[in-house]
């Protein structure tokens, strides 16, 4: 799928609006008016952005389906990651806790497609906060930094 100007403007705006009235705590009409300021700055900055990309992205439906499965993660992983820090400050282990795992990953080409989806697959994997990928640019695997042990996912296309 592809984006021009009105549809990264729009994009841009579905989430900048709710992420505002949610960090503002409230939809008072001076919450509103303020939510659709940061709306048109936020969007504007995205097209100008979009317009001078060097590099070409494009995005294809699975990413929907990615970013839906990170988004779903949340809740479960801030509750794992909640038992292992707590148990750290607890327990004050002697090392940097948490495991480094290897993710089988298709890099692909230079083309906007693979751009796109690597750019979906690092987000996807760094949103919930049991992961950090650690160096995007690896060819055949990404690694990561786990708090809570988990294991890869065998998609090399879309793990997330």
């Amino acid at each position: 799928m592809r984006f021009g100007d009105t549809g990264v403007a729009a994009m841009t705006g579905i989430a900048a609006a709710p992420a505002y009235l949610l960090l503002a705590g409230q939809a008072s009409r001076t919450e509103l008016i303020a939510a659709a300021a940061v709306v048109l700055l936020t969007a504007g900055f995205a097209v100008a952005l979009h317009r001078t990309a060097s590099r070409p992205m494009q995005l294809s439906s699975p990413a929907l389906l990615v970013m839906a499965r990170a988004l779903g993660s949340l809740l479960p992983d801030t509750g794992r990651v909640a038992h292992v820090l707590i148990r750290a400050i607890l327990n004050r282990p002697p090392r940097s806790i948490g495991p480094f795992v290897h993710q089988p990953f298709r890099h692909g080409s230079g083309g906007a497609a693979d751009a796109g989806r690597r750019a979906v697959v690092t987000l996807g994997l760094s949103l919930a906060p049991n992961g950090y990928v650690l160096d995007p640019d690896e060819h055949q695997e990404i690694p990561l930094h786990r708090l809570a042990p988990a294991s890869a996912v065998p998609d090399r296309e879309w793990p997330s």
